[in-house]
């Protein structure tokens, strides 16, 4: 998606040449957010339509988690869709957000002042007298974690991206924790394998394992040909207390037992 206006940006961060990208000035942990909203002019879309929303990294490829799966629609109304993560970038990374469908109809982007498609990149890392003073984790699950049916599953995590503060322990796997009081922003990603039945699939970020302070949901893939896994990110910013505890938590009503996709992943960052 191409831009044309820019509200803030850091010298580097763009290149009028590629209106597509935005740019990583110098390595370190960046904050990235992708909002947009698809009409169909025309006539309907088809029920059989897919469609991904994500972040495409160096012309190569999805960035980590930055993919959003978008099931069929022919309301006529359109579809909000948005894509957030924290990724560790090098010098001279770009990114790019776009959309691909598999609809015989073509998609529009919807612009105007309260509509118009957004793209962010924050850098939240920083290096004082030589050492990284990032406040932020991101990690995930290298393997499959099962969720019971009619079951909130807490999820566990078995490798850290980045850590530098210590907000995340192998000997307590399955949260991150603030290190000082201050605002965080959080993000969670995790995919369910497609199958019928039931009608909730829910990510949830839970603050000391009694408010969920993040509860995105969604009805199961209206497909029927069983290819298209369901993602699910959940994002927010918070104020958290020094030691403040944050869980990602998935649910799911099929029926049966479904095990996520692996590289489920959870972020932290302070970003005040």
């Amino acid at each position: 998606i191409p831009f044309d206006r820019v509200e803030v940006a850091t010298p580097g961060t763009r290149n009028g040449s590629y209106p597509t990208r935005l740019i990583a000035p110098s390595g370190g942990i960046y904050q990235v957010v992708g909002h947009m909203r698809l009409s169909s002019p025309g006539s309907p879309v088809g029920a059989a339509l897919i469609g991904t929303l994500g972040i495409y990294r160096n012309g190569a490829g999805w960035a980590p988690a930055c993919v959003v799966p978008f099931p069929a629609f022919n309301d006529g109304q359109g579809r909000t869709l948005q894509v957030c993560s924290i990724l560790k970038l090098n010098a001279g990374d770009y990114l790019e957000l776009g959309v691909i469908h598999n609809s015989s109809t073509p998609l529009q982007v919807i612009g105007g002042l309260s509509d118009s498609p957004v793209f962010a990149l924050d850098r939240i890392s920083y290096t004082e007298g030589g050492t990284d003073k990032t406040q932020g984790a991101a990690v995930r699950q290298s393997n499959r974690v099962s969720v019971p049916h009619n079951t909130w599953k807490v999820i566990s995590f078995n490798t850290a991206d980045y850590n530098p503060c210590q907000c995340w322990s192998s000997m307590a796997p399955d949260r991150l924790k603030a290190p000082a009081a201050g605002l965080w922003a959080a993000f969670g990603h995790i995919g369910f394998p497609w199958r019928s039945g039931g009608t909730r699939r829910h990510i949830g970020i839970l603050l000391n394992g009694t408010r969920y302070i993040a509860l995105p949901g969604a009805p199961p893939d209206p497909l029927t040909d069983g290819t298209m896994n369901h993602d699910l990110q959940a994002s927010t910013v918070v104020r958290l207390a020094q030691g403040d505890i944050l869980q990602l938590v998935a649910y799911q009503d099929s029926g049966v037992a479904l095990d996520l996709m692996i590289n489920s992943r959870f972020g932290l960052a302070r970003v005040a």
